[in-house]
């Protein structure tokens, strides 16, 4: 039986019963929370072997009978007028009774308005390996005890967009976050209060993934390039997560300069700048990104200019660099780009060429050029061999293509 067969149940305890008996000793129940809205069903203590997931229900008193052997946990506070809201009391009251769930591995917290922090006790949950919290936009802190979580492997904090607004309150992490040694992706959406990150994140030497993303990108009706942002620079210990292979700063448009350490995240493959329209430099240090593959720099208007240390970035095979407004000029060192295969040039700005070295780009497959200031032909095509060419032909009448093969 797939795991997912579970939302297909509906409230016959004869369907549980039976769905039961022939699950196997290590297999899940997902997703509960369709399958009986009364819980009647399930109010019975299930077989030992039994591992459930559920959303937490309204009878305490057979999630307490049961709380042993629970490995996933959803905390939920639906919004609507056919449903009661948790208030701040009774999550502080179910949190005491989570906090049992030794066995857990999951643990998601969604839509609890009323919820403005964890509780301390969250720290006893030693068998977490990811906690997500989603839509509880007056949390503004987490607690120190969140470092007890040895076995936490994703750590989740984004907004949600219903009554309660599209921001997270959060203003910082807790130093203590550097003690989570196995913590391997750590995602904060829509946390446009957040002022720092600690010094102690360079200590996640587990960490591959990094997302700061304050236009919730769930919510793409929210323009990253405009949106408020209180986060105005990076700990220098980033550049300790040697382990880093993905990096998206989206809509942090009050970051100004990335850290010089930046350049030591030897194992980036994927580096993401997305709105960050208050960022006026590129540090020539990322020349020791060598294992980065794909490089977005989209709505940096501040930016007037791109490093030509750009051009040692040998494993690059994919380079957007768009609505970047304030953009003068590109590199001649982009032509020493010996893999790139996609590149993305939309300077809606005043750049008036491109450099003759793009022509050396011999592995190029698709090259999209969106420059409306350009305005002077581009011979270099006519060594583009085997390249989708795409380009706005706007105040573009004297452009000239010649030699494709």
């Amino acid at each position: 039986m797939q795991p997912h067969a579970a939302r297909v149940w509906h409230e016959c305890p004869d369907i549980v019963r039976n769905i039961l008996r022939f699950l196997p000793e290590t297999r899940d129940i997902l997703s509960c929370d369709c399958v009986c809205k009364g819980w009647y069903s399930l109010k019975a203590p299930l077989l030992s072997s039994v591992q459930l997931t559920v959303v937490i229900p309204s009878q305490r008193d057979w999630l307490q009978k049961n709380i042993d052997r629970v490995t996933s946990l959803c905390l939920r506070s639906v919004l609507s007028s056919l449903s009661s809201e948790f208030n701040n009391q009774q999550c502080e009251s179910l949190f005491l009774l989570l906090c049992e769930a030794h066995s857990a591995r999951s643990l998601q917290i969604i839509q609890c308005p009323n919820l403005f922090s964890l509780p301390p006790c969250i720290g006893q949950l030693s068998s977490l390996e990811v906690l997500s919290v989603k839509g509880c936009n007056n949390v503004r802190s987490l607690p120190e005890t969140v470092g007890d979580l040895a076995s936490l492997k994703k750590l989740l904090l984004c907004a949600g967009y219903e009554q309660t607004g599209p921001f997270f309150r959060l203003q910082t992490l807790p130093a203590t976050i550097g003690r989570l040694a196995q913590l391997q992706m750590l995602v904060l959406k829509g946390c446009h209060a957040l002022q720092s990150l600690p010094q102690s994140v360079g200590k996640l030497h587990s960490l591959q993934h990094l997302t700061i993303d304050v236009a919730n990108t769930e919510h793409p009706e929210y323009d990253p390039m405009t949106l408020p942002s209180s986060l105005q620079e990076l700990p220098s210990s980033i550049g300790q997560l040697t382990s880093l292979k993905e990096l998206y700063l989206r809509g942090c448009n009050a970051l100004q300069a990335l850290p010089d350490s930046i350049g030591n995240l030897s194992a980036l493959r994927l580096f993401s700048l997305v709105g960050c329209h208050s960022l006026s430099h590129l540090p020539n240090s990322i020349a020791g990104l060598t294992s980065l593959h794909r490089f977005d720099i989209i709505g940096a208007n501040s930016l007037h200019a791109l490093s030509d240390s750009i051009g040692q970035l040998s494993s690059l095979t994919q380079l957007d660099i768009s609505y970047c407004h304030g953009l003068e000029s590109l590199p001649e060192s982009l032509g020493n780009l010996d893999r790139l295969k996609i590149l993305d040039i939309g300077c809606h700005g005043i750049v008036e060429r491109l450099p003759d070295s793009v022509g050396q780009l011999r592995e190029l497959e698709d090259l999209t050029i969106d420059c409306a200031s350009l305005n002077v032909g581009i011979p270099f095509y006519s060594v583009l061999y085997c390249c989708i060419i795409s380009f706005s032909q706007q105040q573009h009448s004297g452009f000239q293509i010649t030699g494709l093969a």
